[in-house]
């Protein structure tokens, strides 16, 4: 039996847990001695995400679901407001090797990348919306005579639209094979 170990803390709120896989089971035990377990054959499904946010443009997740819990990793461990340490070696590691735990394990589990697909065609009409909105307003900028403010809003626009293309082609819901989990949804090897 060879087993796994990978430690992260999500946020400011949850204490630094350390993860340990062997052939069967996920456990976990936090830094005041609270834990768990979950057998991998009740795993329903994993999901990997790559969810960047304004402190941490290089954050992805794997959200483990079974019928009584949800159990959800990280690349980043917290360490104090708007810092992050990077565990990625580690996390990739150790995200690789659970996706095949819970496949031999779970043979049924869902194993996805993305976003849901309802809630990415929501994230299209949001952005669609949100461009629109930014072009009636250079629109009426320019109407009232303000191009300074324009070359802004258009700088804006050169800086935040490469992001949402990484963004929204990243996380186009799919399938994922368990035995090559594509590069968008783990970080870089460093």
């Amino acid at each position: 039996m060879i087993t796994l170990s990978y430690t992260c803390r999500l946020h400011a709120f949850k204490r630094p847990t350390t993860y340990t896989l062997d052939d069967d089971t996920l456990h976990w035990l936090d830094d005041k001695g609270e834990g768990g377990t979950l057998p991998l054959r009740e795993t329903s499904a994993l999901h990997l995400k790559y969810e960047p946010t304004r402190f941490a443009e290089d954050r992805y997740l794997a959200r483990i679901e079974s019928p009584n819990q949800s159990i959800t990793l990280s690349n980043l461990s917290y360490v104090s407001i708007a810092d992050f340490h990077p565990v990625d070696q580690a996390y990739r590691e150790f995200v690789t090797t659970l996706t095949r735990r819970i496949v031999d394990q779970s043979p049924t589990a869902e194993i996805y990348g993305g976003d849901k697909a309802f809630t990415y065609r929501v994230y299209q009409l949001i952005s669609v919306a949100v461009l629109l909105l930014i072009l009636g307003g250079v629109w009426f900028l320019y109407a009232i005579d303000l191009p300074e403010i324009i070359g802004l809003k258009v700088l804006l626009l050169i800086y935040y639209l490469p992001k949402l293309k990484a963004y929204m082609d990243a996380n186009k819901p799919k399938q994922l094979d368990p035995l090559e989990l594509p590069e968008a949804f783990l970080p870089q090897a460093r």
